[in-house]
């Protein structure tokens, strides 16, 4: 008996590395179908992307305030083409600014969490 582990880039050709430090957090997430984007003939939640969901919480007066908040960054893609997923959500360490798009208020959500955006290029050491 052997082991199948498949290994594909959705819309890339590299390996899109985001992390600026080998020190990091992650948590896991079940990714839904509906989170994903369509790449080809499949649903992908792709590397990089800026993770949020609509929560919804009730005020004093039993009204329901849905608020937008910011979860983490996605891992590595997830395939969700046959149903929910498991994943990682990166929750504290160092990316690369120019890596992430991500609107300034994402920033800050994700900075409260522990994520700090990089801004000096890749380290290319000689050996």
């Amino acid at each position: 008996m052997s082991n199948y582990i498949k290994s594909e880039t959705y819309g890339r050709a590299d390996n899109y590395n985001f992390l600026s430090s080998e020190h990091y957090h992650t948590i896991t997430y079940q990714f839904a179908t509906a989170d994903g984007a369509t790449v080809g003939d499949r649903k992908i939640v792709k590397a990089g992307t800026v993770f949020s969901k609509d929560i919804t919480t009730y005020d004093e007066n039993s009204s329901a305030v849905t608020t937008t908040t910011v979860l983490g960054i996605v891992f590595h893609d997830v395939d969700v083409t046959d149903g929910p997923e498991m994943g990682a959500l990166l929750v504290g360490g160092r990316v690369f600014a120019d890596r992430i798009t991500a609107t300034s208020a994402q920033k800050s959500a994700l900075t409260a969490m522990g994520i700090f955006f990089d801004t000096y290029g890749d380290t290319t050491r000689a050996y």
